[in-house]
């Protein structure tokens, strides 16, 4: 990370809208006679050859767009209280996803095939998506994965927890459309409290709304959001600013890699190997002997 930020914020205090340093009417004409009509009418000639764009055309703006992307990953921004923007972060480190049946780590084959025994992949694949976004300077695709990885990691562990003692009624839960991240701090916390991990209600709640915000436009979730904010760029911009993108999306994706590491971890992933030998040889009928037996041949 870089020791010192490419730029400082210095914005203090509020707008007012009644003052004009300018004559607004001067201004306004001469950006529409010099800046927009020139680009309506090169619009319309485009419109009038019907032009298409060309490979070299269309390799040109995608680099301007990553070019651009990039920028916006690596201008670094120092705020009020030292805090610099966007900061850096580690990869997902998942070890283990223990399987809905952990015997399958061994066997490599189900009882059963339920729908929500393959939620891993997609665990996986967005905290993945979510990490090189991030990376990329793609914000709003970023915190769009790392939420939907989060939604999805809690709906599993929940299924998972029910369907050891509960399968009727994990199968029931995993087809309950109504079932949401948001269903998880409500109804006294009590999804949270079977997986243990009451300790992660105010971040979860966090990330529903900004996924309320952002995704369903929602301006009084969003006050509520920007309103807790701690940097006072926060109190005075809407969430879909670049400039409070990067700030937005590494609290999000820090909030996805701690839920990943209480249930992922290296100390977990030796837990559910030993799980998934047990369930293994309880289904064998085998015994530790018969394990050593067949290491001595």
């Amino acid at each position: 990370m870089k020791k010192q930020a490419d730029f400082k914020y210095q914005f203090t205090g509020t707008f007012d809208p009644n003052f004009s340093p300018i004559d607004m009417k001067e201004y306004e004409k001469k950006k529409y006679l010099e800046g927009i009509l020139p680009k309506i009418e090169e619009l319309r000639e485009e419109i009038k050859k019907n032009k298409k764009q060309t490979q070299k055309e269309k390799l040109k703006n995608f680099e301007f767009l990553m070019n651009t992307k990039s920028n916006h990953r690596n201008w670094t921004f120092e705020y009020e209280t030292g805090d610099i923007y966007p900061k850096d972060i580690d990869e997902p480190d998942i070890r283990i996803i223990q399987f809905a049946e952990p015997h399958v780590f061994i066997t490599d084959l189900y009882d059963e095939d339920k729908d929500w025994y393959h939620m891993p992949n997609l665990i996986r694949g967005f905290a993945e998506e979510s990490y090189l976004s991030y990376q990329l300077g793609f914000f709003l695709s970023s915190i769009a994965s790392a939420i939907n990885c989060c939604e999805y990691l809690l709906k599993y562990e929940y299924f998972r927890h029910l369907n050891k003692t509960d399968k009727t009624k994990a199968e029931e839960k995993s087809r309950d459309k109504y079932l949401t991240l948001g269903t998880f701090i409500q109804n006294g916390n009590k999804y949270l409290e079977e997986l243990n991990i009451k300790n992660f209600y105010t971040p979860i709640e966090y990330l529903n709304d900004i996924r309320i915000s952002l995704y369903h436009f929602n301006p009084e979730r969003e006050n509520k959001v920007t309103s807790r904010g701690n940097l006072e760029i926060e109190k005075h911009s809407h969430l879909s600013d670049k400039m409070i993108l990067p700030i937005i999306a590494f609290r999000i994706y820090s909030i996805m890699l701690e839920l990943l590491n209480h249930f992922y971890s290296k100390e977990k992933a030796v837990e559910y190997f030993e799980e998934c030998k047990t369930d293994w040889t309880n289904k064998r009928g085998l015994k530790e002997e018969d394990l050593r037996k067949s290491s001595n041949h």
